[in-house]
């Protein structure tokens, strides 16, 4: 970065490379965000995929046991 403070121009060089950078920190940023929801709501939707199942075999027992 030493190399940009020259001239007026080479500075507008450095701000864009440091708002590129920012630019690019939060896109990685948003990815790792992004890839934990996912994973949290892959988490919740298989608990609730158990939930169901569950139920689903306690109303399969309960009618058996109802007509029979």
């Amino acid at each position: 970065m030493a190399a940009y403070y020259g001239s007026s121009c080479a500075g507008r060089e450095r701000y864009l490379w440091l708002d590129l950078g920012l630019v690019k920190g939060l896109d990685l940023e948003l990815d790792m965000l992004t890839r934990a929801m996912a994973l949290e709501m892959e988490e919740m939707l298989m608990g609730l995929a158990k939930q169901l199942q569950n139920q689903a075999q306690d109303l399969t027992l309960e009618s058996h046991n109802l007509y029979h």
